[in-house]
């Protein structure tokens, strides 16, 4: 994957992809196989990645989170659904 852009906090690694490596389905998301050696060569504890959820089911969208350096390639082997509130 190319990455354009990678954000980092304490914890982890987000990275920005480019558009055409972009998720657009949890499909895509659930279909990934990471080379959790690459992976774990990253800056970070953890990389995460999501996908927009599709609408009408009550997510925003589905993430997967992996961490190899901590022991765990991916911390469930079940994808999370998240939804984002909005406050205005």
């Amino acid at each position: 994957m190319l990455v354009r852009r990678m954000l980092h906090c304490k914890h982890y690694t987000f990275f920005m992809l480019c558009k055409d490596v972009e998720l657009t389905s949890g499909k895509d998301l659930a279909d990934i196989k990471p080379n959790f050696v690459e992976l774990a060569r990253c800056v970070g504890k953890g990389v995460i990645m999501t996908a927009p959820a599709p609408p009408g089911i009550g997510f925003d969208f589905f993430t997967r989170f992996f961490c190899p350096k901590m022991g765990v390639n991916e911390v469930s082997k079940l994808i999370r659904f998240c939804k984002v509130l909005m406050v205005e």
